[in-house]
């Protein structure tokens, strides 16, 4: 039930790994040795020798299978031989510095060949490079082993790649595809190529939601319901209908600390639902001619959501139809539908653009913001939480606002109000919170 799969490094990846563990290197043969699962190709063991002693060891976990062993090593061992076999490295074909070794490779093994981890290079089954490197153990072979490769050649290899996973490992294949289109829309993805980013959801029951992304700055809005996230705290546009905005702050009576983990968790890191689009199956995939893509897909009925949806079509799939970017698989536009036989029903379209101007609601509010925060000489408020008053775990926050400006209260984990007072005097509003069971019936 265990597979070996024994690999030659060459010359100077040998003496970097001999060196590496203090050793002198002269002219000593380094092999590296990985141990695996014969059914789900999972490597347990690693290990490298040198002239056959063992000289490195590591066990390895995976939470499932490497995707290049389950794919590579699936089909050379569904092809298994009884006869030696002889294997041609061909290093730069047709260059000045072209190199080859010829490796005799015995019954029911398999060989690599290792150039170094300095060295970036791809290998093909042919000098075309159109078909990646595959084992074929059933007749001499060779492989064609380009170093430093330009860009159409790595384009090439991640073509001949993919061809392989999907005719030896569809579901594999289906689940990279995915998680490349969730990787290309994630926030950090999105914002290292534009300054901003903006996504549009217009819902088959006429409601909308925004949402607006800058580096630092989060802006969503859904109905009356709007807030920002940045650097000075959570807002709350209480009146997005109105003509002038009215703010309200989010005053979190906690350690910096603390506040900041609770407003990382309230921004989102991808326009897409993540868990959702990774169960999402490609149905088509076409290249429209002007750099753009459409790929369609399907969800079954019990991966998503059905919330608002009536109770009737709570067992139909989802399609969804996104229109891509070619050059950095972002989404331009998504439509989403509820598939019932040949039906489509309509469930919302979202429109996303990029390096647009910052909506002017936004900027109503930065402004106001602005207004109202840097007007020292104006009238102001306190507020102050007091926890656990009385004993010695009191602590203490306040914050001092504008007249003009409202606030709501952010408790720490496991507390909530048990009284609150105002003061004319300071003015100062004052709210004791002790532990939730604590509050009086």
């Amino acid at each position: 039930g265990v597979i070996c799969l024994n690999s030659q490094f060459d010359e100077v990846f040998s003496a970097k790994k001999v060196e590496e563990y203090g050793r002198e290197y002269t002219g000593q043969v380094v092999t590296t040795h990985l141990e695996m699962d014969a059914t789900t190709f999972e490597i347990f063991r690693f290990y490298l020798c040198m002239d056959g002693e063992i000289f490195w060891e590591c066990d390895v976990a995976y939470d499932e299978p490497e995707p290049m062993a389950s794919v590579i090593l699936r089909t050379a061992f569904e092809r298994p031989t009884d006869h030696p076999v002889t294997l041609t490295v061909k290093i730069d074909p047709g260059t000045d510095h072209e190199r080859s070794r010829e490796v005799t490779v015995p019954a029911n093994s398999e060989f690599g060949y290792i150039l170094g981890s300095d060295v970036s290079y791809v290998t093909f089954n042919d000098p075309d490079c159109t078909i990646l490197a595959n084992w074929d153990n059933i007749s001499d072979f060779a492989w064609y082993v380009i170093t430093d490769p330009s860009d159409e050649v790595v384009q090439k290899y991640s073509e001949a790649y993919y061809d392989l996973m999907l005719e030896t490992d569809p579901d594999e294949y289906y689940r990279q595809y995915m998680a490349g289109l969730v990787q290309a829309n994630q926030r950090e993805a999105l914002l290292s190529n534009h300054k901003s980013a903006h996504s549009a959801v217009q819902f088959a029951d006429g409601t909308s939601m925004d949402l607006y992304l800058e580096d630092g700055l989060y802006y969503g809005w859904y109905g009356e319901y709007a807030a920002l996230v940045d650097g000075q705290g959570q807002w709350y546009d209480v009146k997005p209908d109105a003509e002038e905005p009215e703010l309200l702050v989010n005053f979190y009576a906690m350690s910096d600390e603390e506040r900041d983990a609770m407003l990382a968790g309230l921004t989102t890191d991808s326009f897409l639902d993540d868990e959702a689009t990774m169960k999402e199956v490609p149905v088509s995939v076409e290249d429209n001619g002007d750099g753009t893509m459409t790929l369609i897909t399907m969800l079954d009925a019990e991966d998503y959501d059905h919330e608002g949806h009536p109770e009737e079509y709570q067992d139909l799939p989802m399609e969804s139809v996104y229109i891509i970017d070619t050059s950095n698989g972002e989404i331009l536009q998504a439509t989403y539908s509820l598939v019932r036989g040949d039906e489509r029903i309509p469930d919302s379209t979202t429109i996303y653009d990029y390096d647009g101007p910052r909506p002017e609601r936004l900027q109503q509010i930065l402004a106001l913001r602005e207004k109202l925060t840097a007007d020292d000489s104006g009238a102001t408020w306190t507020m102050t939480v007091i926890y656990d008053a009385g004993t010695e775990a009191e602590q203490r926050y306040s914050i001092t606002l504008p007249e003009a400006l409202d606030a709501g209260i952010v408790f720490r984990d496991g507390y909530e109000e048990i009284s609150a007072g105002w003061s004319e005097a300071s003015p100062e509003y004052t709210v004791y919170a002790g532990p939730a069971a604590a509050k009086p019936e």
